[in-house]
């Protein structure tokens, strides 16, 4: 497993993370409407790619790496693990809720910040 790399960003690759804090996963995009005989029925216009990364803790460079990128309010390229297949994917996204990490401790001079969770949602167009 130490070839697998889950998530890069913009060319920065990120870290393994483990224990259900990794998630790609397809979304629908369109609309459900209930008819007057009361069936539903659901519109599907696309799909889009969802990616849920959490982890436990980054050093100093890694975080301001992964801040800097996530709080650009541009499209991040993004190259991500799907469960689908063996392969990756490709695909420009936006950051729709960036870390809020806290100070876990510091050693040898180097601050360690932990909880580092953000969402990315697939995104072609921004602006």
């Amino acid at each position: 497993m130490a070839d697998v790399v889950q998530l890069i960003i913009n060319g920065t690759p990120y870290p393994i993370t483990s224990h259900d804090k990794y998630r790609a996963y397809p979304q629908d995009l369109g609309k459900t409407a209930e008819m007057i005989s009361g069936r539903k029925v659901k519109e599907i216009r696309g799909r889009k790619w969802i990616i849920e990364y959490n982890y436990d803790y980054f050093d100093d460079a890694m975080l301001r790496a992964c801040l800097a990128a996530l709080r650009s309010d541009e499209l991040l390229l993004v190259d991500f693990l799907v469960p689908e297949s063996e392969g990756r994917q490709t695909a420009n996204f936006l950051c729709t809720k960036e870390p809020a990490p806290y100070f876990a401790f510091a050693t040898d001079g180097k601050g360690y910040w932990h909880n580092i969770g953000f969402m990315l949602e697939e995104s072609d167009s921004w602006r």
